[in-house]
C-alpha cells in the first residue's frame, strides 16, 4: 500500500497547511493583540484534537484498504483452489501443504496487522502493549515478590536473629563494616557546590538499596531515581550561586557560567515550519525559566552568604585567576532580570566563554601538521 501511504501523507500536510498558515496564524495574531492568551491555548488544544480525530479516521482508512487487498488475493487463492481441486484431489500432500502454507500466511499477516496498525498514545504499539503486560505479570512479578519474601526473611533470620547478636559482641564492628561498605549513602555538606546537578535533587538515596549520584551532565529520571537520564542541552551543570561560591573558593567553576543562547543553526530549528520555530523558541524560554526558578528555591537558604560575597567584591584589588567569574557571576544573579542589590555599581556585564567551546582534535591536527609543513619549508629554503 504503498500509494495509499503517499495519499494520507499528502493530506495531512495539507490539511496542517491549511489548519496552521490559513486559520490557526491569522486567529493567533488577532487573539494575541486582545490579549487572549488563555484562549490561544485553548483553542490550539481544540486544533490538535481535530487533527487526531482526522488522523484516526485516515488510519482508519488504511486499515479498510488493507483488509481489502489481502481479502483479495486471499479470495483469489480460493477460487484458485477451487478451480483445480480436481488436481489436487489426486495430488493430497499438495494439498496439504498450499493449506499450510495458507494458514501460516493467515497468521502472518494477522500478527503483522496487529503491531503495525493498532497503537496507543506516544506510538505505543498495541502487541509491545500486551508483550509488556505478560512479561510484567509472569516475569516481573514473580521476582519481585521472590526478592521482597528473600529481603524479609534475611531481616528477620539473619539481621535480627543471626548479625545482632554478633555485633553485640563484637562491639559493633560488623553494623560498622556493614554500614561503611553496603549501606552509607550520606551527602557531603558541601555537595551544593560540588556536584553536578544537584539543584534537581542529583544527590545520593536510599531506597531499598543504595544509589550513587549521576555524573555530569545526567540526573536521576523519575522512575524512583533508579536511573540516570540525560539533562537538557540548554540545562546547567550546577547553578550560578554554586560556580560563584567556586570562584570565591579558588575552584574552577563547572560547565557554563550561564545557560547558553538558543542555537538557530541546529538542524531541527533550520528544518521546522515557522510555527513550530515558535514552539522550540517558547520551550527553550521555558527551560531557561525553569532552570533559573530550580536554582534559585534550591540556593533560598544560601542567599545571605552569596550577597555577602558579592558585596566584598573588589575590582581593582583581587588578583584571584577566577576575579572575571566571580564578577560575572554576581552581575548575572543580583543585577539582571529585574534585580537590582546596592553593589551592583561594582559590577559590570561581559561576554562569557561557554564550555566546550575549543577546537576540536581534528582541528588542532591539521593546525600542527599545516605549522610543521611551514617550519619544514622555511628550514629548507634557509638551508638551500
Amino acid at each position: 500500500m504503498g500509494l495509499w501511504s503517499k495519499i494520507k501523507k499528502f493530506v495531512n500536510g495539507l490539511v496542517n497547511t491549511v489548519i496552521d498558515s490559513i486559520i490557526m496564524t491569522p486567529l493567533r495574531a488577532i487573539l494575541k493583540a486582545v490579549g487572549f492568551y488563555k484562549f490561544i491555548d485553548f483553542l490550539e488544544k481544540i486544533v490538535n484534537f481535530i487533527k487526531d480525530i482526522f488522523k484516526f479516521f485516515l488510519d482508519m482508512l488504511g486499515i479498510f484498504f488493507d483488509l481489502l487487498e489481502f481479502g483479495v488475493k486471499f479470495l483469489e487463492v480460493i477460487i484458485y483452489i477451487a478451480i483445480n481441486i480436481a488436481h489436487y484431489i489426486t495430488r493430497p500432500f499438495e494439498l496439504l501443504l498450499l493449506l499450510i502454507r495458507l494458514a501460516m500466511t493467515l497468521a502472518t499477516f494477522f500478527i503483522a496487522f496487529m503491531y503495525h496498525k493498532f497503537t496507543l498514545p506516544n506510538n505505543v504499539k498495541m502487541a509491545e502493549f500486551f508483550i509488556y503486560i505478560t512479561i510484567f505479570l509472569f516475569m516481573y512479578t514473580p521476582i519481585m515478590v521472590s526478592l521482597i519474601l528473600f529481603w524479609i526473611t534475611y531481616r528477620l533470620l539473619c539481621e535480627f536473629g543471626i548479625m545482632r547478636n554478633i555485633d553485640k559482641k563484637t562491639g559493633g564492628s560488623l553494623s560498622t563494616f556493614i554500614y561503611r561498605y553496603f549501606t552509607g549513602c550520606e551527602n557531603p555538606p558541601d555537595a551544593w557546590y560540588m556536584v553536578p546537578s544537584w539543584h534537581m535533587g542529583n544527590e545520593n538515596k536510599k531506597l531499598i538499596f543504595s544509589f550513587n549520584k549521576c555524573p555530569k551532565g545526567f540526573v536521576a529520571n523519575d522512575a524512583m531515581g533508579l536511573f540516570c537520564e540525560k539533562n537538557n542541552k540548554y540545562e546547567l551543570d550546577v547553578c550560578p550561586q554554586a560556580n560563584l561560591y567556586r570562584a570565591v573558593n579558588g575552584l574552577k567553576p563547572i560547565g557554563d557560567l550561564r545557560n547558553r543562547d538558543f542555537n538557530q543553526f541546529n538542524q531541527e530549528y533550520l528544518k521546522a515550519s515557522k510555527y513550530n520555530k515558535k514552539k522550540l523558541l517558547d520551550d527553550y524560554r521555558e527551560q531557561v525559566k525553569t532552570n533559573n526558578a530550580e536554582c534559585s528555591q534550591a540556593m533560598k537558604g544560601k542567599e545571605n552568604l552569596l550577597k555577602s560575597i558579592c558585596m566584598k567584591y573588589d575590582k581593582s584589588g583581587s588578583n584571584d585567576q577566577y576575579k572575571g567569574a566571580y564578577n560575572q557571576l554576581c552581575y548575572d544573579i543580583y543585577c539582571r532580570n529585574n534585580k537590582r542589590e546596592p553593589f551592583c555599581h561594582k559590577l559590570s556585564y561581559s561576554d562569557v566563554e561557554f564550555a566546550n567551546n575549543s577546537k576540536s582534535n581534528i582541528e588542532v591536527v591539521i593546525q600542527v601538521l599545516i605549522a610543521s609543513a611551514l617550519i619544514t619549508l622555511a628550514v629548507a629554503q634557509t638551508l638551500s
